[in-house]
Protein backbone atom coordinates (compact mmCIF):
# COMPACT_ATOMS: atom_id res chain seq x y z
CA UNK A 1 0.00 0.00 0.00
CA UNK A 2 1.03 3.35 -0.86
CA UNK A 3 2.07 5.32 2.57
CA UNK A 4 0.04 8.31 1.11
CA UNK A 5 -3.44 5.90 0.20
CA UNK A 6 -6.31 5.83 2.33
CA UNK A 7 -6.11 2.20 2.82
CA UNK A 8 -2.54 2.71 4.41
CA UNK A 9 -4.10 5.92 6.64
CA UNK A 10 -7.23 3.32 8.07
CA UNK A 11 -4.71 0.77 8.55
CA UNK A 12 -2.38 3.29 10.61
CA UNK A 13 -5.34 4.79 12.46
CA UNK A 14 -6.30 1.19 13.82
CA UNK A 15 -2.73 0.62 14.77
CA UNK A 16 -2.77 3.61 16.90
CA UNK A 17 -6.31 3.14 18.21
CA UNK A 18 -5.31 -0.38 19.41
CA UNK A 19 -2.03 0.67 21.19
CA UNK A 20 -4.06 3.18 23.18
CA UNK A 21 -6.63 1.28 23.86
CA UNK A 22 -3.87 -1.79 24.88
CA UNK A 23 -2.41 1.07 27.67
CA UNK A 24 -5.92 2.30 28.77
CA UNK A 25 -7.02 -1.39 29.03
CA UNK A 26 -3.90 -1.79 31.13
CA UNK A 27 -5.43 1.21 33.56
CA UNK A 28 -8.72 -0.12 33.81
CA UNK A 29 -7.41 -3.83 34.76
CA UNK A 30 -5.24 -1.91 37.34
CA UNK A 31 -8.44 -0.50 38.58
CA UNK A 32 -10.47 -3.74 38.74
CA UNK A 33 -12.46 -2.69 35.84
CA UNK A 34 -13.75 -4.54 32.49
CA UNK A 35 -11.69 -4.30 29.57
CA UNK A 36 -13.44 -3.63 25.87
CA UNK A 37 -11.69 -6.46 23.46
CA UNK A 38 -9.41 -5.78 20.89
CA UNK A 39 -11.40 -6.78 17.68
CA UNK A 40 -13.41 -3.66 19.07
CA UNK A 41 -10.95 -1.37 19.58
CA UNK A 42 -9.50 -2.33 15.96
CA UNK A 43 -12.96 -2.04 14.33
CA UNK A 44 -13.23 1.01 15.69
CA UNK A 45 -9.57 2.69 14.45
CA UNK A 46 -10.21 1.13 10.76
CA UNK A 47 -14.37 2.45 10.89
CA UNK A 48 -12.79 6.10 11.84
CA UNK A 49 -11.49 7.14 8.17
CA UNK A 50 -13.90 5.26 6.43
CA UNK A 51 -15.19 8.76 4.99
CA UNK A 52 -13.19 11.61 3.81
CA UNK A 53 -14.83 14.37 5.82
CA UNK A 54 -13.70 12.53 8.94
CA UNK A 55 -10.20 14.54 8.19
CA UNK A 56 -11.97 17.49 8.05
CA UNK A 57 -10.65 20.31 10.58
CA UNK A 58 -13.49 21.97 13.38
CA UNK A 59 -13.60 25.40 11.03
CA UNK A 60 -14.64 22.78 7.55
CA UNK A 61 -17.16 20.91 9.43
CA UNK A 62 -18.76 23.47 11.37
CA UNK A 63 -19.26 26.01 8.20
CA UNK A 64 -20.50 22.89 5.96
CA UNK A 65 -22.87 22.37 8.90
CA UNK A 66 -24.15 26.22 8.84
CA UNK A 67 -24.31 25.67 5.38
CA UNK A 68 -27.00 22.89 4.93
CA UNK A 69 -28.45 24.00 8.61
CA UNK A 70 -29.14 27.75 8.26
CA UNK A 71 -30.48 29.23 11.29
CA UNK A 72 -30.84 32.75 12.71
CA UNK A 73 -27.68 34.41 12.10
CA UNK A 74 -27.26 35.03 16.47
CA UNK A 75 -26.60 30.99 16.00
CA UNK A 76 -23.74 31.53 12.68
CA UNK A 77 -22.12 34.44 14.70
CA UNK A 78 -21.92 32.09 17.75
CA UNK A 79 -20.40 29.44 16.07
CA UNK A 80 -18.11 31.52 13.23
CA UNK A 81 -16.56 34.47 15.66
CA UNK A 82 -17.27 33.23 19.41
CA UNK A 83 -16.59 29.52 19.56
CA UNK A 84 -14.98 27.78 16.77
CA UNK A 85 -12.23 30.22 16.69
CA UNK A 86 -11.16 29.96 20.48
CA UNK A 87 -11.57 25.49 19.92
CA UNK A 88 -8.80 25.86 16.99
CA UNK A 89 -6.43 27.71 18.97
CA UNK A 90 -6.79 25.59 22.01
CA UNK A 91 -6.11 22.50 19.95
CA UNK A 92 -2.70 24.08 18.12
CA UNK A 93 -1.87 22.24 14.89
CA UNK A 94 -4.55 21.65 12.77
CA UNK A 95 -6.49 18.28 13.57
CA UNK A 96 -8.86 16.18 11.92
CA UNK A 97 -11.95 16.14 13.87
CA UNK A 98 -11.67 12.16 14.21
CA UNK A 99 -8.24 12.95 16.07
CA UNK A 100 -10.17 15.43 18.63
CA UNK A 101 -10.73 13.35 21.70
CA UNK A 102 -13.20 13.75 24.77
CA UNK A 103 -10.04 14.95 26.17
CA UNK A 104 -9.43 18.24 24.20
CA UNK A 105 -13.23 18.48 25.05
CA UNK A 106 -12.52 18.48 28.69
CA UNK A 107 -9.36 20.60 28.55
CA UNK A 108 -10.80 23.43 26.65
CA UNK A 109 -13.84 23.91 28.80
CA UNK A 110 -11.35 24.02 31.84
CA UNK A 111 -9.45 26.70 29.80
CA UNK A 112 -12.54 28.50 29.25
CA UNK A 113 -13.17 29.05 32.94
CA UNK A 114 -10.31 31.22 33.63
CA UNK A 115 -11.04 33.17 30.10
CA UNK A 116 -12.51 36.64 30.38
CA UNK A 117 -15.46 37.52 29.57
CA UNK A 118 -16.05 39.40 25.81
CA UNK A 119 -12.34 38.57 25.54
CA UNK A 120 -12.36 38.93 21.95
CA UNK A 121 -13.51 42.81 22.39
CA UNK A 122 -11.21 43.04 25.52
CA UNK A 123 -7.93 41.56 23.86
CA UNK A 124 -8.36 41.53 20.39
CA UNK A 125 -6.64 39.42 18.14
CA UNK A 126 -5.25 37.64 20.86
CA UNK A 127 -5.48 33.45 21.11
CA UNK A 128 -7.61 31.98 23.90
CA UNK A 129 -3.98 31.42 26.39
CA UNK A 130 -2.95 34.73 25.35
CA UNK A 131 -6.16 36.40 26.45
CA UNK A 132 -6.01 34.28 30.26
CA UNK A 133 -2.26 35.42 30.59
CA UNK A 134 -3.14 38.98 29.84
CA UNK A 135 -6.45 39.50 32.07
CA UNK A 136 -4.49 37.64 35.44
CA UNK A 137 -2.14 40.27 34.61
CA UNK A 138 -4.24 43.46 35.28
CA UNK A 139 -4.56 44.77 38.74
CA UNK A 140 -8.26 43.61 38.59
CA UNK A 141 -9.07 40.95 36.15
CA UNK A 142 -12.38 40.71 34.19
CA UNK A 143 -14.86 38.63 35.72
CA UNK A 144 -14.32 34.93 33.97
CA UNK A 145 -16.73 32.63 31.43
CA UNK A 146 -19.84 31.32 33.82
CA UNK A 147 -20.42 27.64 33.58
CA UNK A 148 -23.78 28.08 32.28
CA UNK A 149 -22.34 30.40 29.04
CA UNK A 150 -19.78 27.28 28.65
CA UNK A 151 -22.67 25.17 28.55
CA UNK A 152 -24.92 27.23 26.69
CA UNK A 153 -22.32 28.38 24.39
CA UNK A 154 -19.12 26.68 23.65
CA UNK A 155 -20.03 23.33 24.53
CA UNK A 156 -23.50 23.83 22.39
CA UNK A 157 -21.88 24.75 19.31
CA UNK A 158 -18.93 21.81 19.62
CA UNK A 159 -22.00 19.35 20.64
CA UNK A 160 -23.63 20.88 17.46
CA UNK A 161 -21.13 20.30 15.42
CA UNK A 162 -19.99 16.76 16.42
CA UNK A 163 -23.72 15.57 16.48
CA UNK A 164 -23.93 16.99 13.09
CA UNK A 165 -20.68 14.86 11.76
CA UNK A 166 -21.94 11.78 13.87
CA UNK A 167 -25.48 11.84 11.89
CA UNK A 168 -23.87 12.11 8.47
CA UNK A 169 -21.88 8.98 9.31
CA UNK A 170 -18.41 10.53 9.19
CA UNK A 171 -16.84 9.44 12.65
CA UNK A 172 -18.67 6.67 14.50
CA UNK A 173 -18.69 9.00 17.72
CA UNK A 174 -18.49 12.40 18.97
CA UNK A 175 -16.37 13.25 21.90
CA UNK A 176 -18.52 15.82 23.46
CA UNK A 177 -20.66 12.18 24.07
CA UNK A 178 -20.92 11.89 28.40
CA UNK A 179 -19.34 15.48 28.81
CA UNK A 180 -21.23 18.03 31.29
CA UNK A 181 -20.25 20.74 32.72
CA UNK A 182 -19.67 21.07 35.91
CA UNK A 183 -21.42 24.16 37.83
CA UNK A 184 -24.20 25.05 35.49
CA UNK A 185 -27.63 25.17 36.51
CA UNK A 186 -30.71 24.28 34.71
CA UNK A 187 -31.00 25.15 31.18
CA UNK A 188 -31.92 29.21 31.58
CA UNK A 189 -30.42 29.39 35.04
CA UNK A 190 -31.80 31.53 37.34
CA UNK A 191 -32.31 35.38 36.22
CA UNK A 192 -32.63 37.44 39.02
CA UNK A 193 -34.80 40.44 39.55
CA UNK A 194 -34.15 43.55 41.36
CA UNK A 195 -34.70 44.13 44.85
CA UNK A 196 -36.45 47.27 45.04
CA UNK A 197 -33.54 48.48 47.82
CA UNK A 198 -31.00 47.53 45.23
CA UNK A 199 -33.12 50.11 42.52
CA UNK A 200 -33.30 52.48 45.47
CA UNK A 201 -29.30 51.98 45.70
CA UNK A 202 -28.88 52.37 42.09
CA UNK A 203 -31.19 54.93 41.09
CA UNK A 204 -29.49 56.90 43.96
CA UNK A 205 -26.20 57.13 41.77
CA UNK A 206 -24.42 59.73 39.63
CA UNK A 207 -25.21 58.84 36.72
CA UNK A 208 -29.17 59.55 37.96
CA UNK A 209 -28.84 62.28 40.04
CA UNK A 210 -25.86 64.43 38.53
CA UNK A 211 -22.25 63.12 37.60
CA UNK A 212 -18.94 65.26 36.89
CA UNK A 213 -18.84 65.11 33.64
CA UNK A 214 -20.02 62.49 30.37
CA UNK A 215 -16.92 61.22 30.74
CA UNK A 216 -16.88 60.64 34.28
CA UNK A 217 -20.61 59.53 35.50
CA UNK A 218 -19.84 57.57 38.26
CA UNK A 219 -18.07 60.52 39.70
CA UNK A 220 -20.80 63.14 41.88
CA UNK A 221 -20.97 66.42 40.21
CA UNK A 222 -23.72 68.91 38.32
CA UNK A 223 -23.78 67.35 35.07
CA UNK A 224 -27.37 65.92 34.69
CA UNK A 225 -26.91 63.08 32.24
CA UNK A 226 -29.48 63.34 29.33
CA UNK A 227 -29.28 60.35 27.26
CA UNK A 228 -29.84 56.42 26.99
CA UNK A 229 -27.35 56.40 30.33
CA UNK A 230 -30.17 57.56 31.89
CA UNK A 231 -33.22 56.61 30.57
CA UNK A 232 -32.59 53.11 29.29
CA UNK A 233 -32.81 51.84 32.94
CA UNK A 234 -35.83 53.76 33.31
CA UNK A 235 -37.76 52.37 29.96
CA UNK A 236 -36.62 48.56 30.93
CA UNK A 237 -38.57 48.60 34.62
CA UNK A 238 -41.32 50.47 33.40
CA UNK A 239 -41.91 49.09 30.09
CA UNK A 240 -40.10 45.59 29.52
CA UNK A 241 -38.47 46.54 26.28
CA UNK A 242 -35.23 45.13 25.57
CA UNK A 243 -31.53 47.31 25.18
CA UNK A 244 -31.57 46.17 21.38
CA UNK A 245 -34.78 47.32 20.77
CA UNK A 246 -34.24 50.66 23.27
CA UNK A 247 -31.27 51.48 20.55
CA UNK A 248 -32.99 51.43 17.56
CA UNK A 249 -36.00 53.24 18.50
CA UNK A 250 -36.62 56.69 16.37
CA UNK A 251 -37.72 59.77 17.83
CA UNK A 252 -41.24 59.33 15.58
CA UNK A 253 -41.33 56.04 17.48
CA UNK A 254 -42.43 57.78 20.58
CA UNK A 255 -46.40 58.67 20.45
CA UNK A 256 -47.95 61.60 22.90
CA UNK A 257 -51.38 61.07 22.08
CA UNK A 258 -54.72 60.16 24.48
CA UNK A 259 -52.53 57.53 25.18
CA UNK A 260 -49.16 57.45 25.30
CA UNK A 261 -46.79 54.49 23.88
CA UNK A 262 -44.16 53.01 22.24
CA UNK A 263 -44.40 51.73 18.73
CA UNK A 264 -41.91 48.65 18.23
CA UNK A 265 -40.88 47.92 14.72
CA UNK A 266 -44.40 48.43 13.53
CA UNK A 267 -43.92 51.36 11.26
CA UNK A 268 -40.44 50.44 9.48
CA UNK A 269 -39.85 47.80 6.45
CA UNK A 270 -37.05 45.58 6.60
CA UNK A 271 -37.24 45.93 2.75
CA UNK A 272 -37.28 49.57 2.21
CA UNK A 273 -33.57 51.32 2.12
CA UNK A 274 -34.77 54.59 4.09
CA UNK A 275 -35.83 52.47 7.11
CA UNK A 276 -32.41 50.59 7.34
CA UNK A 277 -31.38 52.89 10.02
CA UNK A 278 -34.25 51.87 12.31
CA UNK A 279 -35.34 48.23 11.82
CA UNK A 280 -33.61 45.09 12.37
CA UNK A 281 -34.68 41.82 14.26
CA UNK A 282 -34.27 38.52 14.47
CA UNK A 283 -36.86 37.99 16.98
CA UNK A 284 -40.78 37.00 16.42
CA UNK A 285 -43.11 38.69 14.65
CA UNK A 286 -44.25 39.06 18.73
CA UNK A 287 -41.52 41.67 18.73
CA UNK A 288 -43.49 44.30 16.99
CA UNK A 289 -45.72 45.62 19.17
CA UNK A 290 -47.24 49.19 20.90
CA UNK A 291 -46.15 49.52 24.05
CA UNK A 292 -47.99 51.98 26.69
CA UNK A 293 -45.90 54.83 28.28
CA UNK A 294 -46.05 53.91 32.10
CA UNK A 295 -47.03 57.22 34.06
CA UNK A 296 -43.94 57.10 35.96
CA UNK A 297 -41.81 57.57 32.53
CA UNK A 298 -44.26 60.99 32.01
CA UNK A 299 -43.40 62.24 35.08
CA UNK A 300 -39.79 61.54 34.95
CA UNK A 301 -39.82 63.30 31.86
CA UNK A 302 -39.79 60.87 29.30
CA UNK A 303 -42.12 62.58 27.15
CA UNK A 304 -40.05 65.87 26.75
CA UNK A 305 -37.07 64.12 26.54
CA UNK A 306 -38.46 62.78 23.47
CA UNK A 307 -40.14 66.19 22.40
CA UNK A 308 -36.67 67.88 22.78
CA UNK A 309 -34.73 65.22 20.47
CA UNK A 310 -37.72 65.81 18.11
CA UNK A 311 -36.76 69.85 18.21
CA UNK A 312 -32.45 69.36 17.65
CA UNK A 313 -32.96 67.48 14.34
CA UNK A 314 -32.52 64.04 15.68
CA UNK A 315 -34.28 61.22 14.07
CA UNK A 316 -32.83 58.71 16.67
CA UNK A 317 -34.37 58.81 19.86
CA UNK A 318 -30.59 57.71 21.74
CA UNK A 319 -28.13 58.61 19.25
CA UNK A 320 -24.97 58.09 20.96
CA UNK A 321 -25.47 54.57 21.01
CA UNK A 322 -23.31 53.48 18.07
CA UNK A 323 -23.31 51.08 14.91
CA UNK A 324 -23.01 47.69 16.30
CA UNK A 325 -20.50 45.17 14.69
CA UNK A 326 -22.65 42.74 15.43
CA UNK A 327 -25.32 41.86 12.29
CA UNK A 328 -27.88 41.03 14.79
CA UNK A 329 -28.03 44.50 16.03
CA UNK A 330 -28.05 48.32 14.27
CA UNK A 331 -26.98 49.82 17.55
CA UNK A 332 -24.55 48.99 20.68
CA UNK A 333 -24.39 49.94 24.45
CA UNK A 334 -22.11 47.11 24.88
CA UNK A 335 -19.44 48.67 26.73
CA UNK A 336 -21.95 50.68 28.58
CA UNK A 337 -24.34 48.01 29.70
CA UNK A 338 -20.63 46.14 30.59
CA UNK A 339 -19.45 48.67 32.57
CA UNK A 340 -22.97 49.03 34.37
CA UNK A 341 -22.73 45.45 35.17
CA UNK A 342 -18.98 45.30 36.45
CA UNK A 343 -19.63 48.59 38.04
CA UNK A 344 -22.85 50.18 39.20
CA UNK A 345 -24.80 46.66 40.27
CA UNK A 346 -21.48 45.20 42.46
CA UNK A 347 -21.91 49.00 44.37
CA UNK A 348 -25.59 48.29 44.93
CA UNK A 349 -25.26 44.50 45.78
CA UNK A 350 -22.85 41.89 46.45
CA UNK A 351 -25.35 38.93 46.60
CA UNK A 352 -24.74 36.13 43.95
CA UNK A 353 -26.02 35.68 41.58
CA UNK A 354 -26.03 39.06 40.85
CA UNK A 355 -29.05 40.72 38.66
CA UNK A 356 -27.77 42.42 35.29
CA UNK A 357 -28.64 45.39 33.14
CA UNK A 358 -31.24 42.75 31.54
CA UNK A 359 -32.83 42.30 35.06
CA UNK A 360 -34.38 45.35 35.44
CA UNK A 361 -36.79 43.49 31.59
CA UNK A 362 -36.94 40.53 34.58
CA UNK A 363 -37.91 42.89 37.33
CA UNK A 364 -40.81 44.33 35.00
CA UNK A 365 -42.58 41.00 34.60
CA UNK A 366 -42.44 39.91 37.92
CA UNK A 367 -43.82 43.09 39.07
CA UNK A 368 -46.57 42.48 36.72
CA UNK A 369 -46.98 39.23 37.96
CA UNK A 370 -47.05 40.51 41.64
CA UNK A 371 -50.07 42.57 40.26
CA UNK A 372 -52.30 40.22 38.84
CA UNK A 373 -51.55 40.82 34.98
CA UNK A 374 -52.67 37.80 32.55
CA UNK A 375 -49.45 35.97 31.48
CA UNK A 376 -51.04 36.62 27.83
CA UNK A 377 -50.95 40.57 28.30
CA UNK A 378 -47.04 39.66 29.94
CA UNK A 379 -46.52 38.39 27.30
CA UNK A 380 -48.35 40.93 24.56
CA UNK A 381 -45.91 43.70 26.49
CA UNK A 382 -42.68 41.75 26.47
CA UNK A 383 -43.02 40.69 22.97
CA UNK A 384 -43.08 36.97 23.68
CA UNK A 385 -44.99 34.80 21.64
CA UNK A 386 -48.06 33.20 23.71
CA UNK A 387 -47.64 29.40 24.34
CA UNK A 388 -50.55 26.35 24.28
CA UNK A 389 -54.23 27.32 23.90
CA UNK A 390 -53.50 30.77 24.05
CA UNK A 391 -51.46 30.70 20.73
CA UNK A 392 -54.37 29.65 18.89
CA UNK A 393 -56.93 31.90 20.72
CA UNK A 394 -55.71 34.71 22.54
CA UNK A 395 -56.13 37.85 20.18
CA UNK A 396 -53.46 41.08 21.22
CA UNK A 397 -55.70 43.34 23.15
CA UNK A 398 -56.20 47.29 22.84
CA UNK A 399 -53.73 49.91 23.51
CA UNK A 400 -56.31 51.17 26.20
CA UNK A 401 -56.49 47.83 27.87
CA UNK A 402 -52.98 47.38 28.07
CA UNK A 403 -52.47 51.21 29.32
CA UNK A 404 -54.84 50.69 31.80
CA UNK A 405 -53.15 47.06 33.05
CA UNK A 406 -49.32 48.55 33.18
CA UNK A 407 -50.75 51.19 34.68
CA UNK A 408 -51.34 49.26 37.73
CA UNK A 409 -47.58 47.74 38.11
CA UNK A 410 -45.31 49.76 41.16
CA UNK A 411 -42.59 49.53 42.95
CA UNK A 412 -43.77 49.92 46.48
CA UNK A 413 -40.76 50.82 48.02
CA UNK A 414 -38.63 52.26 45.37
CA UNK A 415 -39.10 56.18 45.96
CA UNK A 416 -37.93 58.30 42.68
CA UNK A 417 -39.31 61.38 43.80
CA UNK A 418 -35.66 63.25 43.48
CA UNK A 419 -36.29 61.96 39.94
CA UNK A 420 -38.89 63.53 39.58
CA UNK A 421 -38.20 66.85 41.00
CA UNK A 422 -35.02 66.98 38.18
CA UNK A 423 -37.49 66.47 35.97
CA UNK A 424 -39.10 69.83 36.72
CA UNK A 425 -36.25 71.72 37.03
CA UNK A 426 -34.33 70.29 34.27
CA UNK A 427 -32.70 72.87 32.09
CA UNK A 428 -31.07 71.50 28.87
Amino acid sequence: MSPHSPEYRRVEAAIVSAEIDVIHGRHLAWLGQEIEPTTKAVGRGISRNLKPQSNWTITHLSNHMLENNPKRPSWHHKVTAQVVPLFVSHLGPPRAISEITRDDIWSFIERLRQCPTNAAQRFPGKSLADAIALNKRKDVPYATLSSNTIRDTHFAVLRAAFGYAVGEGWPDGSPTDRVKVTGSTKKGGQRPSFKEEELTALFDLPVFTGCKSSAQYGVAGELMLDDHRFWAPLLMLFTGIRPSEIGQLAVTDVKLSRIPFISILTEFDPNDPDDKPFYVTFKTSNARREVPIHPMLLELGFGAYAVRMGASGNARLFPHWKASKDARKLYSGARWIRRFNEVFIPSCTKRQPKPTFYSFRHTFKVAMATRGIDRAIQNQMLGHANVGMDAYYYDAVSLDELHEQISRVCYKHLDLCHLVERAKSYQP
